[in-house]
């Protein structure tokens, strides 16, 4: 509740402005975060964490991105995700770029212990203004991931030591994103990542995730997130579809 009600203040404030800075910073990072604890007759723990660090040259930037999610309830892990990549963008007109991407993702708790994935392919920011932002990447490349061992009835092993099988596969990727100030201190952003197996048609991910970020004062503002990950031919004995709802700090230079 005082997250909430921090939020609807926050609506109403105006993020201060610093007069005399650069155009385009040389470098930028954003880091949210969220802790949550609780002892007694239950004992419940959840922390995130996302960290996004941006490299600006003359005709290329380089992004890196790391980020976790963790949970327990009565000494049981919940939440076992970690994910990253970096990615490099070269600029070959205004509005357009080449780019390529190397990503990493660990979820126990959905099958796999480790997912490495590769991709080369193009950017377009169809609008790029202060306020509006709509961005759409599409490329070709490759994933390796391995499977989790299911122990009897467990359908859930959190021991990330032994395998089960490994998969590889060409892949293609579709990315989407959108930001829109809608005043002057709240911003709302959606995101999708969409990603096919070439091998197999119904073996498609989406990657969704809708932000509203509203600033309190100047590098920190509050969060409100919601995520969704779907795999349509999820590792045997596990669903197709994870949803997760954060409330953050941001802090942001």
């Amino acid at each position: 509740m005082l997250f909430f009600y921090l939020l609807v203040w926050g609506v109403g404030l105006h993020a201060q402005e610093t007069e005399g800075e650069e155009a385009k910073k040389k470098y930028s990072a954003t880091t949210s975060f969220s802790a949550i604890a609780s002892s007694g007759n239950a004992k419940e723990f959840t922390f995130s964490l996302e960290s996004t660090h941006k490299f600006a040259f003359d005709k290329s930037q380089l992004d890196l991105y790391v980020g976790t999610i963790i949970s327990a309830s009565d000494g049981k892990r919940t939440s076992n995700l970690y994910n990253g990549y970096l990615k490099y963008k070269r600029n070959i007109r205004q509005r357009s770029y080449l780019l390529g991407l190397v990503s990493y993702e660990r979820n126990t708790l959905a099958g796999f212990s480790s997912r490495y994935s590769l991709s080369l392919g193009v950017g377009h920011y169809i609008v790029k203004t202060e306020k509006r932002e709509l961005q759409i990447e599409g490329g070709l490349g490759g994933t390796i991931e391995y499977l989790m061992p299911k122990v009897g009835n467990q359908t859930s092993p959190v021991n990330g030591s032994a395998h089960s099988g490994k998969n590889e596969y060409l892949q293609s990727r579709l990315f989407v994103r959108g930001a829109m100030a809608i005043s002057e201190s709240a911003t709302i952003s959606q995101e999708g990542q969409f990603l096919f197996n070439m091998k197999e048609a119904e073996d498609v991910r989406i990657y969704a995730n809708t932000a509203l970020t509203v600033t309190m004062v100047k590098h920190l503002a509050l969060q409100m997130g919601l995520k969704i990950k779907y795999d349509n031919q999820p590792v045997p004995g596990y669903v197709k579809t994870d949803i997760i709802t954060l409330s953050a700090i941001v802090i942001s230079f």
